[in-house]
């Protein structure tokens, strides 16, 4: 699994600046480092849409749209979640992903999540569909690198406390 998964906002997105096109949406060079202003101005230039900063580390970033979290019948989060990756991720020999969209639940209780959808990209922005899956139920897992993150802010959402372990510095 690409670890492709994002969700929650907490506040709006601020005006974008004009945008560099490259010219294909493999050719999106990454942030020049990690701090958090690099990866906003990257995220601005580069990502098409409505989304806003979730999370992010040294693969990508995880996006989600205002007001795209909810809360399930059962007490979960239920968000839309995107990311983009800041180079390319080989899925198999010559077959290469920088974007997806998945569907996750949260249990903010139990500190772990369920993709429901999944949905995988060639390009940046979410272009040349790869693959699609679709899961029968909830298969829990637990998150892994900037998917925590993402969870605390999709939980915060709701108004739910993630139990997950302290982020890491």
């Amino acid at each position: 699994m690409l670890g492709l998964l994002v969700t929650a906002i907490l506040a709006t997105t601020p005006p974008s600046p004009p945008r560099l096109d490259p010219k294909t949406a493999l050719d999106v060079p990454a942030p020049p480092s990690l701090r958090r202003d690099d990866v906003l101005a990257w995220t601005s230039r580069y990502v098409r849409g409505s989304w806003s900063l979730l999370a992010y580390d040294y693969e990508g970033v995880k996006l989600t749209r205002a007001g795209s979290v909810t809360r399930t019948a059962e007490g979960y989060a239920d968000a839309e979640v995107r990311t983009e990756l800041f180079r390319p991720i080989p899925l198999r020999v010559g077959v290469v992903a920088r974007s997806g969209v998945a569907h996750w639940n949260v249990d903010c209780e139990a500190g772990r999540l369920a993709v429901i959808t999944m949905t995988v990209y060639a390009g940046n922005n979410l272009e040349g569909e790869l693959a699609s899956r679709k899961t029968d139920g909830q298969v829990w897992q637990d998150p892994v690198g900037s998917e925590s993150e993402a969870m605390r802010s999709v939980c915060r959402a709701i108004g739910r406390t993630a139990k997950l372990p302290p982020p890491t510095t």
